[in-house]
């Protein structure tokens, strides 16, 4: 497990990056946030077999999931310095704690899309 969680760490530092390119002006333009989420799917398409190592580690070792998911929280800080939608799923409100829910959702959910493009899973179209 701590060869993978080291694999997973340096595959984050090369992700992350990508992930939080977002900026308020490019989020309110539809063909930058286009080009962003192409952008993704061909970064996690480029690193197709780093993928299966995750999807495979998950399965032998379920805790490896709970390392994986670690990453959401850290995009949606990233995207929070920069996009104020994100910035208002920070805090302990009540509205921030929906904020963050609606947030977690998005950035996981896109998370697996890219995964099942990368892997080539029926049901993802690559179109945008």
């Amino acid at each position: 497990m701590g060869v993978a969680l080291e694999y997973f760490d340096s595959q984050r530092s090369l992700s992350l990056p990508r992930w939080c390119a977002l900026d308020a002006n490019s989020a309110r333009d539809r063909t930058a946030v286009e080009a962003w989420i192409a952008g993704l799917l061909d970064h996690y398409r480029e690193r197709r077999n780093g993928v299966r190592i995750f999807v495979e580690m998950s399965v032998a070792e379920p805790s490896f999931l709970f390392e994986a998911r670690s990453v959401v929280p850290e995009i949606i800080r990233g995207l929070a310095e920069h996009i104020p939608a994100f910035a208002r799923a920070t805090g302990e409100t009540d509205e921030a704690r929906r904020c963050w829910m609606d947030a977690w959702l998005l950035i996981y959910q896109t998370v697996e899309q890219c995964s099942n493009v990368a892997l080539n899973f029926p049901g993802v179209d690559r179109a945008l």
